[in-house]
């Protein structure tokens, strides 16, 4: 592979005229310019054509889909480059990100996944107040910090097409949860992984976010919830997954069946109760064991401390 390797970028959009130019314009203005940027619109009615219009160096569809994860399937399709990004539409890329992706490369040239860090950040007064970061610091604990999602954000990688090839596509039946079921198939293949010190990759928070709204349990974060227990066994009943992954995997879906249950029992929903806990119970028959001598005392001791 060459070491100036060229960059595909992929941007799903849809009616999203306040936000794509910047995020345009942050792919760029980036110093590195071996790199093409595919955009994917659902269709928009509003001024987003004009604007993608105003940009003749990228390269766009607009046509009805399937959901996001269907419109990033449709460009990593498109993609030509020997890596590949995904940008979403309101978010921006960091000046230099791509030179600091590059680096990384040359110096672990046999890397199939580059990740770098990445903040949350929020618009206010003409200013981008930072509220989170996710800080990547060893490749040997990749599995971890995406299972936990505190440290790998996907949108902060590059991926190489042959890793692409070998994983598959985004599972487009999901509708919240496609990016952290995709990182675990990652993490299943054992990639080659390097690690970029710098924040490369600035998600925005706001009312619309998908990922980053303000809402502590909202209908996004329960969608992504009950999409996550139903992809989640898959992975840690399997043997051929690392034993490691496997683990995680599990916590990750106790921890978030836990949080369903208590969103039923908090919003007085019997039957989802009901439902939710025995499903639960019948895929993972050491639940409750694990709610009642982990989850619970853990609870209990994070009260505590609070008061």
């Amino acid at each position: 592979m060459s070491d100036s390797p060229l960059i595909s970028i992929v941007t799903p959009c849809y009616n999203d005229d306040q936000y794509i130019r910047e995020a345009i314009e942050s792919v760029r203005n980036q110093s590195y310019d071996n790199c093409e940027h595919i955009i994917v619109d659902g269709g928009s009615t509003d001024d987003t054509i004009d604007i993608l219009d105003s940009f003749p160096e990228i390269t766009y569809i607009s046509e009805d889909d399937d959901g996001i994860y269907d419109a990033v399937n449709k460009g990593i399709e498109m993609a030509s480059g020997s890596f590949v990004g995904w940008l979403n539409a309101d978010d921006i890329y960091v000046d230099g990100a791509f030179e600091s992706f590059l680096k990384a490369y040359r110096d672990s040239p046999s890397a199939d996944i580059i990740v770098g860090n990445s903040d949350v950040f929020r618009d206010e007064d003409d200013e981008q107040v930072q509220l989170k970061e996710y800080r990547f610091t060893d490749p040997e604990k990749l599995s971890r910090g995406i299972i936990d999602h505190n440290s790998v954000a996907l949108n902060g990688c590059l991926i190489s097409a042959d890793l692409i090839e070998s994983i598959g596509l985004y599972d487009s039946t999901l509708d919240v949860a496609g990016d952290a079921e995709y990182l675990i198939r990652i993490a299943s293949k054992m990639p080659d992984t390097v690690g970029v010190p710098d924040i490369v990759y600035r998600y925005r928070s706001h009312e619309e976010s998908i990922t980053f709204s303000d809402q502590e349990f909202g209908s996004v974060t329960k969608v992504g919830t009950e999409e996550m227990i139903e992809y989640l066994p898959r992975y840690f009943t399997d043997p051929s997954v690392p034993d490691q992954l496997r683990s995680h995997c599990r916590t990750k879906y106790r921890v978030r069946s836990a949080m369903l249950l208590r969103h039923h029992l908090f919003e007085m929903n019997t039957s989802g109760l009901v439902e939710t806990m025995s499903e639960v119970l019948k895929t993972d028959k050491t639940w409750f064991y694990w709610a009642v001598t982990e989850a619970v005392p853990k609870s209990i001791f994070r009260k505590g401390m609070r008061r």
